[in-house]
């Protein structure tokens, strides 16, 4: 069965443990702020109708993926990111059907994660993109050291 697709990419916070030397979002990356559940509420509902609206329109079912990105998300509170699940189930619902059609991603960096944010992301069956830098120098920690080795990138010389 042919389906449409429409992937949501939703910036839920600045924040990063990573201090990358092209980020756009640099002078920022400290900031601690994130989206507020008010506002995660109103963008479920517009994703809903959005999807409901297609599905009709082209008489497919739509598929409307929601990618969760930052900075990085992992530093999201894990009681903010199960609430912000709790109001996903509640708008989009938590049948195999509706979870089927608005799956959940996450684009992380993947520097330090937690056995139980690894829990969670299994539960919810997150769909993980790893952000991966190649070139030595570009990727590193809060405190200004390189998080990649010549080594371990596919350039170095052996």
């Amino acid at each position: 069965m042919r389906t449409k697709a429409l992937t949501w990419v939703i910036k839920a916070s600045k924040q990063c443990n990573l201090r990358c030397a092209y980020c756009y979002e640099y002078n920022e990356l400290a900031d601690a702020r994130r989206m507020p559940l008010e506002l995660w509420e109103k963008m479920l509902r517009a994703i809903r109708t959005h999807n409901e609206m297609e599905t009709a329109r082209h008489n497919l079912p739509n598929i409307s993926s929601i990618v969760w990105h930052g900075g990085e998300p992992l530093l999201l509170p894990l009681e903010y990111m199960k609430q912000v699940m709790d109001l996903e189930y509640s708008i989009l619902g938590d049948s195999p059907y509706s979870r089927a059609h608005f799956p959940n991603g996450m684009q992380t960096n993947c520097y330090h994660v937690r056995d139980e944010q690894i829990a969670f992301l299994k539960a919810h069956n997150f769909n993980i993109s790893v952000s991966v830098d190649v070139m030595p120098g570009v990727r590193l920690s809060v405190n200004g050291k390189p998080r990649t080795s010549r080594k371990s990138t596919i350039f170095s010389r052996r």
